[in-house]
């Protein structure tokens, strides 16, 4: 995968950038594709742009929305929703749902790409991560498995941990935790080792004395840098969608599977636990949101009742169970496929005596875009660019607060796959501001009324009595990529008592918010056409998206104006209060998402 620029182009340097791409453009006569990809025998002939590099029109300003102040009611604006909200009736905390990221492989972007980073990047950009996932992170493939030479299965301890340790290096000196996904078994330890659809190695150990070995000198090396207290806080997984054939199998066995999976996880346990001690923080990853070979129920009753392969006791550590899940497309969302991908491993855990584990999504969103790019119809990320994106990510972040579900692992919220560069999307915006409500306590918000534009809108409040501040998050989600109906909202506060004047300040993510609207009317201009996308074009990752090379030329010169286009401003306003209630108002645009945070005084 290529590094995406760092800096912005100014227009100067852009027109240089735009003649020597036309030449080199010429002298190829590749019809507009990029002359470093790799070019695959059944794509069809690729378009150009129709408008020449000369007509790139200069960066301007994006117009700046005009601020509105958040507490005024139009004359004579009545809602079709009500929502009645009161602090005195405190429920559950609001605990972080957005807590983790995942890396499809660590040495993408935690080694060079990380180390000259502020350290205070994550706590500016991210501030809401607490935990970074390295998938697979320790085996599978030669680009995987921690070895001097992967490949010479003559010798099988020739360790090399050099890399694992500067990644997590770079995470800590960031504030985030690791959490270190232990892959697939190294292909020098299995006799069998044909790979996969994900290019890993399917098969068991020849020996698991042997694999324990190598897991233990893994938590060794990491103790050895980091000390034993740091690393006792780090959390592990076992594998990625165990039960998917596609990850895992030997030749589609299902029992003979799921016994070597058993086995895997307990002898990667007790390694762990033989350098870091019991009380480990470890679990698995499973489909769960679509049926694998065997099923994933059996793994958490061994869990919780088998013998353990690599002790003989009964049981093994389990402290967190995961899935995974995915809605087809943004024309195609399920209504409750969230909870029942969960509930599918709590109601199994719960039935064995599991009774304490924590739940989460370690991959998912939308599969697939509406429109196919050059390759494939995959979103890059699970991400659309849309202001839809916003709306459905505070749809799934109200489940998971109703439902006791506890993270949801996202690929990526910036418009590259880096975590260090690109655009801010609807989904960061989402991210950042609801983690303003993490901490506080759940207050109720009774509807009334209902949608008439055949969307759903959907609202959570939460108080925190100690710094006397009321938080709202509320959507208008439609099931529609270009869903266009308004709904009319109201929010009817009974502040705490004695409360004479507020300050409220709203943060509306919504097209004015978003630099995709814009990007899509640019794409528009310059006629550039779906095959100039690897992957779907409704992808928030245009930078790692969009690999044309004259038009990619076109995006950064306008880089300025979206990087304009995608901030969010928030906007505040303050009044007194005299008979205990408040009352806010908006005419919510169609996938837009609110929040208000109400400081009371």
């Amino acid at each position: 995968m290529k590094k995406t620029k760092s800096n912005f182009l100014k227009f100067i340097s852009v027109l240089a950038v735009l003649l020597a791409v036309l030449c080199a453009f010429s002298a190829c006569n590749n019809n507009g594709t990029d002359v470093e990809s790799t070019p695959t025998p059944t794509v069809e002939a690729t378009e150009t742009p129709t408008t020449a590099p000369e007509s790139t029109p200069t960066p301007t300003s994006a117009p700046t929305p005009t601020p509105i102040d958040p507490l005024l009611i139009p004359e004579g604006a009545s809602a079709n929703i009500t929502y009645d909200i009161d602090t005195s009736v405190l429920g559950k905390e609001i605990t972080n749902k957005v807590s983790t990221m995942n890396m499809w492989m660590f040495n993408m972007f935690w080694l060079d790409e990380a180390k000259d980073q502020p350290h205070d990047f994550f706590a500016k950009e991210y501030p809401f991560v607490e935990t970074m996932q390295f998938m697979q992170a320790t085996g599978g493939n030669a680009d995987r498995d921690l070895f001097i030479n992967p490949k010479n299965k003559n010798v099988l301890d020739d360790y090399y941990f050099d890399e694992l340790i500067e990644a997590c290096r770079n995470l800590v000196n960031q504030g985030v935790t690791p959490c270190i996904k232990t892959g697939n078994v190294p292909q020098k330890y299995s006799t069998v080792d044909t790979t996969g659809t994900f290019g890993v190695n399917l098969f068991p150990p020849d020996d698991y004395d042997v694999y324990y070995n190598y897991i233990k000198a893994i938590a060794q090396a990491l103790v050895d840098e980091f000390g034993l207290e740091e690393v006792q806080t780090w959390s592990w997984g076992c594998y990625t969608e165990y039960e998917n054939r596609d990850w895992f199998t030997i030749n589609d066995n299902a029992e003979e599977t799921l016994i070597a999976f058993c086995k895997i996880y307990d002898y990667t346990v007790a390694a762990l636990q033989d350098v870091l001690g019991e009380e480990i923080d470890i679990g698995a990853h499973s489909m769960s949101c679509s049926e694998g070979l065997w099923d994933e129920r059996s793994f958490i009753e061994h869990c919780a009742n088998g013998t353990n392969y690599a002790t003989g006791k009964t049981g093994t550590r389990l402290t967190y169970l995961a899935g995974s899940f995915y809605d087809s497309n943004p024309n195609s969302v399920t209504e409750d496929n969230l909870i029942r991908t969960i509930n599918v491993l709590r109601d199994k855990a719960v039935s064995v005596g599991l009774t304490n584990l924590r739940y989460g999504i370690d991959e998912g969103r939308l599969l697939s875009g509406t429109v196919k790019g050059r390759n494939a119809w995959d979103l890059i990320s699970r991400v659309v660019g849309q202001t839809y994106q916003g709306a459905y990510d505070a749809r799934i972040i109200k489940q998971m607060i109703d439902n006791d579900i506890d993270y949801f692992a996202a690929w990526a919220y910036k418009s590259s796959s880096s975590v260090w560069e690109g655009l801010d999307t609807v989904s960061l915006h989402v991210a950042r501001e609801f983690y303003k409500m993490v901490g506080s306590k759940e207050i109720t918000a009774v509807k009334s009324g209902s949608e008439v534009s055949g969307g759903e809108v959907g609202a959570t409040a939460s108080y925190d009595p100690e710094t006397g501040k009321i938080y709202i998050m509320a959507y208008n989600f439609g099931d529609k990529i270009y869903y266009d109906g308004r709904e009319k909202l109201m929010f009817n506060v009974k502040l705490p008592e004695g409360c004479t004047s507020v300050k409220v300040t709203r943060s509306l993510v919504d097209d004015d918010a978003n630099f995709f609207d814009e990007f899509e009317a640019f794409r528009e201009e310059f006629d550039i056409p779906d095959n100039h996308f690897s992957q779907s074009p409704e992808s928030a990752q245009v930078n790692d998206n969009l690999n044309d090379t004259l038009s990619r030329a076109f995006f950064e010169a306008k880089y300025d104006i979206f990087a304009e286009a995608s901030k969010l401003i928030p906007t505040e306003g303050t009044a007194e209060v005299t008979d205990g209630t408040l009352s806010l108002y908006l005419d919510a645009a169609p996938q837009a998402t609110v929040f208000y945070v109400i400081e009371t005084k």
